[in-house]
Order: C-alpha cells, then structure tokens, then sequence
C-alpha cells in the first residue's frame, strides 16, 4: 500500500524529471539557434508539414507518429530534430534523432536507403525495401547496404561508377526518395558541434546524385 508520504514522493520525482525535460529543450534549442545563425539557416523552432515535404522519404512517409523540433531551415536544406513511433513495432517506442536533409538539384530519385553494415536501424527497419544486390560490387558494397522497394531503378541509377564516389557521413544512414536527401543516426540526436561536418558530408553525397 503506497502512503501519502510515498504519493508525495513520486509526484515531486514526476515534476522534477518534466522540469529537467523542459530545461533541457530549452538549452538544446538556444545552441541549434546559434549554430543555426552560424551556418546561415534560419532557426524556427517546432516544423510543421514537414512530412508532405518529404513524403518521398520511406522512413518519413511510413511513421504514425512523429514530430519534427529545433528546425533550421535554408533555402534548399534543413536540420531538424526528428522523433518517431513506427506502426509495425510491437512496443510504440518514441525514438529520437537529428534529420539532416538537402534538396536534390534537378533529380528526383526511386526510394532508397544505404546503411553502414552492422548498423541497426532499429524501428526504422520496417519501411526501406530489401537489400539491393548489385552485378559488379567493390569496395563501397564491403561497407555499405543499399535497400530499395524497386531494385531495377536503383541498379539503373547507383552505378558502380557512382557508388564509387559516394561517402555517406561516418555512422550516419543515407535516405533518398523524391527529390530529397537525408542523413540521420537512427536513434540519437547529434551533438551541435557535429553538424557542420555531416552537411558538408551530404552536401558532398547530393552533388554525386545530381
């Protein structure tokens, strides 16, 4: 039997861990704000209609839920912080990671995602296609996994000419679909101070698609 002494408790506990959430939010977003400032996006805080901009994306267009905070926003590019619950996961687990996207300059790309091999992408596994198995492989298909919904577009598209020159952002999955790019950690936010090399990863991965 919980005392009144022990309901008191836990409600202080439930209030403190709401304040330490709150506070946290609140210094996450006064330093995306001023990285914001730093790389030249606008900061706007919580996004909206996010989802139909990037509807092409398989990971984005198959979530029931998901929110998108802390977005900085340019003319052709975003960052953003990205939670998701995947409709196919027997527990709804809320996930959060830091999406990194930029608009593919005059190409509109099949569906595909590409993995860093021995990385799990946990509750967004339900949503790319199957492994792509190409006829010519090389050192990019020792390190890499290409899944795709549409195998024959993406053997058509991701030549080994072009795989070649591709180098996603270490650690990070790559995500094409329309005429986006995206690049994300399944599961975890990146710190502020990482942000800068990974855009200019993506953007290096978006010329090599266009």
């Amino acid at each position: 039997m919980i005392t009144l002494g022990g309901l008191l408790g836990l409600a202080l506990a439930a209030i403190a861990i709401v304040a330490w959430a709150l506070s946290r939010e609140r210094r996450r977003a006064r330093v995306m704000e001023s990285v914001g400032a730093r790389l030249g996006l606008r900061y706007v805080g919580r996004g909206t209609g996010l989802e139909k901009r990037l509807s092409g994306i398989a990971s984005v267009a198959s979530m029931s839920r998901q929110g998108f905070s802390h977005l900085l926003e340019g003319e052709a590019e975003l960052i953003c912080d990205w939670s998701t619950t995947h409709p196919l996961e027997k527990r709804r687990r809320v996930r959060h990671q830091t999406l990194l996207a930029v608009r593919l300059d005059g190409a509109v790309w099949p569906s595909f995602r590409i993995v860093p091999r021995g990385t799990p992408v946990r509750g967004l596994g339900h949503s790319a296609g199957s492994v792509v198995g190409f006829p010519d492989p090389g050192p990019f298909d020792e390190r890499f996994r290409v899944e795709a919904p549409d195998h024959d577009r993406i053997l058509e598209r991701l030549s080994a000419e072009r795989r070649k020159g591709l180098e996603p952002p270490e650690g990070l999955v790559l995500e094409g679909g329309g005429d986006w790019l995206v690049a994300y950690r399944p599961g975890r936010r990146l710190a502020p101070q990482e942000l800068t090399a990974v855009r200019e990863q993506l953007a290096i991965c978006a010329d090599r698609l266009t």
